[in-house]
């Protein structure tokens, strides 16, 4: 008997797990904002220059899950086409603790820079990262990550627990082991606290956030991910394999067949993780949906720029206005995903 929290952990990041293997993309597993093309690296590139201008910060820029690296590239070649002179005064990294996507990240940082040769500019370098460190006046950029948090289930006062392939809730007493007594407490404990009775319960973004912002003197963390403020009181816990996506009743009792051969994720609760922030010292600076962020955030001018001299009819054009919608349209990664600003700094101006 485990609880769920343990399972998808090893699920996902244990010696076989879905993550040690990129699946992210058009003909992968699920899709992201990053997978429909430069557009949203370049749109966050724009905004991370306006921040600067205004803040003198961030002189770090770090990407946290970076999956390949495409984001965190996007943003630079961005900064380096529009904003060379800011570009050059920042350092990039990415933190990546899974040593089999180090090499990953590597071989696909060394492709763009070949691709970036024959503009003959100074394109600074990424830097990849095992693990957090302190850094000067940083922004951190986390997409869909702490939805791959582990987390944990409850139900009216249970906990979800798995045995023998099969997801079941039991209460506390019913739990004859002492240490998963006690986790199972806690776990109860922080969930009525927050007023969730059924739903996702994440124990891990507190330790995560420690190791992280203890480090920093100051510091900025850009969060886009699936979710909601508040919690919805109900189960979103789902999978994703080729595109399919299959909720909680359809493996609550099989989860072998899709053990670590799909991806397994959850709605954030952006409420719960702004208490976690806070403990830190953080505030809450800004939070919307996704489309609204990328708009405010300065899209709009950004594909201007990237569409001069275009002919609206070119295979080029037309690309790019395809990104454009792709993130716009509240059906499709418009309105799912929210973005929300957290940081600890005197003063901040968005």
């Amino acid at each position: 008997m485990q609880v769920f929290s343990s399972l998808m952990q090893e699920w996902l990041y244990g010696q076989n797990g879905y993550y040690r293997s990129l699946r992210v993309g058009k003909d992968r597993d699920f899709y992201t904002s990053v997978s429909s093309g430069e557009l949203f690296g370049y749109t966050l590139g724009f905004f991370i220059a306006e921040l600067f201008k205004k803040n003198q910060v961030p002189h770090s820029i770090v990407e946290i899950g970076a999956e390949q690296g495409a984001l965190i590239a996007d943003i630079v070649e961005y900064l380096v086409f529009y904003e060379r002179d800011i570009a050059l005064k920042m350092k990039f990294f990415v933190i990546e603790p899974l040593e089999e996507i180090h090499y990953i990240q590597e071989e696909y940082f060394k492709n763009r820079y070949q691709a970036w040769e024959q503009y003959s500019l100074e394109f600074p370098e990424i830097h990849i990262l095992s693990a957090a460190q302190c850094f000067e006046s940083p922004l951190f950029i986390a997409n869909e990550l702490f939805d791959a948090f582990p987390c944990d289930l409850v139900l009216d006062g249970a906990i979800g627990v798995v045995q023998d392939s099969c997801i079941q809730f039991l209460k506390p007493h019913e739990i004859t082991d002492s240490a998963l007594n006690q986790y199972a407490l806690n776990v109860l404990e922080k969930a009525q606290k927050a007023g969730i009775q059924k739903g996702e319960i994440c124990l891990n973004y507190r330790p995560f956030l420690q190791e992280l912002l203890t480090q920093q003197s100051d510091w900025i963390f850009l969060v886009c991910d699936y979710g909601e403020f508040y919690a919805r009181g109900d189960f979103s816990l789902r999978l994703y394999r080729n595109h399919q996506v299959f909720n909680l009743n359809d493996f609550l009792e099989n989860l072998n067949s899709y053990f670590g051969c799909s991806d397994i994720t959850y709605d954030v609760c952006f409420e719960l993780l702004e208490q976690d922030f806070l403990h830190y010292g953080g505030r809450k600076d800004y939070f919307c949906r996704q489309n609204t962020a990328l708009m405010d955030f300065g899209i709009a001018q950004v594909f201007e720029k990237i569409t001069q001299g275009l002919n609206p009819r070119s295979k080029e054009y037309i690309r790019l206005a395809g990104m454009f919608r792709t993130l716009l349209t509240p059906s499709l990664l418009g309105e799912k995903f929210k973005v929300a600003i957290f940081s600890c700094c005197k003063h901040l101006f968005l």
